[in-house]
C-alpha cells in the first residue's frame, strides 16, 4: 500500500530528518540515500525496516542540519585562493584589462571553503537517525493502515458477492446432477428405439457420467478458500502473500468445476467468479 512519513530528531548537535514513502509491490524493496559519509548505516536502517514491513516499494531519504548553536568547523584553503588570484591576474595582464580583481569573484570560485561534514561514526549517529526513522515509520504505517480499511471494505463487498455466485453454481450443479438420469433415458430411447438395453447397465452409465459431472469437491473447496479469504480480511497480520495463494487455488477449482459441468450458465457463472477474483487479485498485490 501507498503510504508517507516523517520523522526528526535531534542530538550531538544535529537535527536528523527521514522520509519514508512506500508504493504498492509484490515483495519488500528499499532503497535508502544518505550523505556520502555515512552510507554504512543503509545495512541498519534496511534491517530496522525489514522487521517491521514485509511488502511494498520503500524509499527512505535521511538528511541532516545543524542545530542552532552549533558551530561546524569552517576551513578555508588559502594555497587555492591564492593561486586563484595569481592565475586571474596573469590573464588580466595577458588582456590588458583594467578592472579589480574583487573578493566577490573569488568567493565564487569552488572548493574555496570545506566545511566539517557530519560525524562518521556511525554508532554515535545511529541513536539519532533511529529515533527518526521511528517517528517516520509509524507515520507512513497510519497512512497505510488508513488505505488498508478502504481496501478491506472494498474487499468484504466482492467476497460477499462470490458467496452468491457460489451459492448459485451449486444450486445449478445439482440441478444438472438430478437431470442427468432423464436426458440419458430420453437420449437412448431416441437413438436406440429397436434395441433393447440392459436396466442395470443404463444405471451404471447414468452413475458414471453423474460422477464425472459432480462438481461437489470443487465447490466445497473453493467455498472453503473464500472463508480463509474473508477470515484473513480481518485479521491485523500481514497476509497478503496467503490471500495471493487463495485466490490462484480458487481459480483452479472453478477452472475444474467449469470444464466438468459443460453447461452454459454454470460456465458464465464461473466468468463472473473469475472475474471478481482478478480483481480481488489486483487489490491484493497491495497489501501486506
Amino acid at each position: 500500500m501507498t503510504g508517507y512519513g516523517r520523522g526528526e530528531s535531534e542530538g550531538e548537535g544535529l537535527r536528523c530528518i527521514v522520509e519514508i514513502s512506500s508504493v504498492n509491490h509484490r515483495f519488500c524493496e528499499i532503497s535508502v540515500k544518505l550523505p556520502k559519509n555515512l552510507v554504512a548505516l543503509e545495512l541498519r536502517i534496511k534491517e530496522y525496516l525489514k522487521g517491521k514491513v514485509s511488502r511494498g516499494k520503500i524509499n527512505v531519504i535521511v538528511n541532516f542540519r545543524y542545530t542552532e548553536g552549533y558551530m561546524p568547523e569552517i576551513v578555508l584553503n588559502k594555497p587555492l585562493a591564492r593561486r586563484y588570484y595569481e592565475m586571474l591576474n596573469e590573464l588580466k595582464d595577458e588582456l590588458k584589462l583594467l578592472d579589480e580583481i574583487r573578493l566577490d569573484l573569488l568567493l565564487k570560485l569552488p572548493d574555496l571553503f570545506e566545511v566539517t561534514e557530519v560525524t562518521e561514526d556511525v554508532d554515535r549517529i545511529w541513536p539519532i537517525v533511529e529515533r527518526a526513522l521511528e517517528t517516520a515509520l509509524r507515520n507512513m504505517i497510519e497512512m497505510r493502515e488508513k488505505e488498508g480499511a478502504y481496501l478491506a471494505e472494498d474487499l468484504k463487498k466482492r467476497v460477499d458477492l462470490l458467496f452468491s455466485l457460489s451459492e448459485e453454481v451449486e444450486r445449478r450443479c445439482l440441478e444438472l446432477r438430478e437431470s442427468i438420469p432423464q436426458k440419458i433415458r430420453e437420449k437412448v430411447e431416441e437413438i436406440m428405439q429397436d434395441v433393447t438395453i440392459s436396466e442395470d447397465r443404463l444405471i451404471a452409465e447414468i452413475a458414471f457420467l453423474q460422477e464425472r459431472k459432480d462438481a461437489t469437491e470443487e465447490i466445497v473447496r473453493f467455498k472453503s478458500h473464500l472463508s480463509q479469504f474473508s477470515k484473513m480480511i480481518e485479521g491485523g497480520s500481514p497476509v497478503g502473500r496467503k490471500m495471493d495463494f487463495l485466490i490462484q487455488e480458487m481459480l483452479r477449482e472453478v477452472n475444474t468445476l467449469s470444464s466438468k459441468s459443460g453447461e452454459v450458465e454454470i460456465s458464465r457463472l464461473v466468468v463472473e467468479i473469475k472475474a471478481e477474483l482478478e480483481k480481488i487479485r489486483e487489490q491484493v498485490q497491495n497489501i501486506e
